[in-house]
């Protein structure tokens, strides 16, 4: 289990890391842990979650000492769920991180949409505003995935409604500081 999240959460879960192994770059040598965050058991109550992520430093031997940064809080009646993450390893933003979660609305997961958030520092993670086509019927654990020779990323999810995968692909815009995203491809 990942550790004990701040006072406003008792309970971790879904964990998946990622690393910057370069000794140069943003946080260098540093690893990054994603998990859901959650007061009590869930229940039919979705404002009592959130997304955090931990920062652990090289040789860090206390792993508790690490308090998560909370990404965002779910909102009633959204859920977050399933996040992962990637560090870059591209030259232009190496040791940035990219984090993805889908985002459930209420008590069922008919209709969903995935998230996707992004830092430079990996403190401070800014959500993307992913188009329409980033929400259908039970879209389920997106993973996030870094190219390590230009600046983009990929967001990889199943839809259990369609028994499709899809593939979107975010292209860095460096005028609006932000991922462009076109509609995703269905794979299979």
């Amino acid at each position: 289990p990942t550790p004990s999240p701040t006072p406003k959460y008792d309970r971790s879960g879904d964990p998946f890391c990622a690393a910057n192994p370069s000794t140069v770059g943003v946080n260098p040598r540093m690893i990054y842990c994603i998990g859901t965050m959650s007061l009590g058991r869930f229940g039919n109550d979705y404002t009592r979650g959130a997304i955090g992520v931990w920062g652990i430093p090289e040789n860090d031997t206390d792993f508790t000492d690490n308090a998560p940064i909370e990404i965002e809080g779910a909102t009633n009646p959204k859920f977050l769920d399933k996040p992962s993450l990637a560090v870059s390893s591209y030259s232009g933003t190496l040791g940035h991180v990219y984090a993805a979660a889908v985002e459930i609305s209420g008590p069922s997961d008919d209709t969903t949409r995935i998230r996707f958030y992004y830092s430079d520092n990996g403190v401070a993670f800014r959500p993307a505003t992913l188009p329409s086509t980033y929400s259908g019927p039970q879209f389920q654990s997106p993973i996030v995935l870094a190219d390590a020779y230009r600046n983009e990323v990929y967001l990889l999810w199943l839809s259990w409604a369609t028994n499709q995968l899809y593939l979107g692909r975010g292209v860095w815009n460096g005028g609006t500081q932000t991922f462009d995203w076109p509609p995703p491809h269905v794979l299979a």
